[in-house]
């Protein structure tokens, strides 16, 4: 590479930013996705803070009607619908089931058992460390 000429290197450090960003965007896509699947596992958020637990009528009625006693399994749908998308400056994990924001923020008869908003603390705090890996890897590809 001419780094001599500054479009040439203007565009080489442009694409190795881009692909650094793309990396770490991927990496934290799919580290939110294994905590999620991680928090489901534990019945805690991703702290390891146990999420509340089921009020011991509805759990009983649960048991009785064949679910499971387990936290935010009774169908398993909610677990099974969170995604991850990758797009060119942005990483979204979500979900499309409507009832998921009662389970995040609670209601006044459900306490709050957060599943994204601890993982996203996380990652605001060790993106700047995944940034840095991803250029550095960006920059050897």
């Amino acid at each position: 590479m001419d780094y001599k000429d500054p479009e040439k290197l203007a565009k080489a450090i442009v694409d190795w930013l881009e692909d650094g960003i793309k990396i770490a965007l991927e990496q934290s896509a799919e580290y939110a996705k294994s905590k999620i699947a991680w928090e489901f596992k534990t019945e805690s958020e991703a702290t390891g803070k146990p999420w509340e637990a089921l009020d011991s009528k509805y759990l009983e009625k649960k048991i009785k009607q064949g679910y499971s006693e387990k936290t935010l399994h009774r169908t398993t749908r909610l677990k099974r619908s969170f995604f991850k998308k990758v797009e060119k400056e942005k990483a979204i994990i979500g979900t499309p089931v409507k009832y998921a924001i009662f389970h995040e923020e609670g209601t006044k008869k459900m306490p709050a058992r957060p599943i994204l908003k601890p993982i996203l603390k996380e990652l605001e705090k060790e993106f700047g460390d995944i940034l840095e890996g991803s250029l550095k890897k960006a920059g050897k590809e």
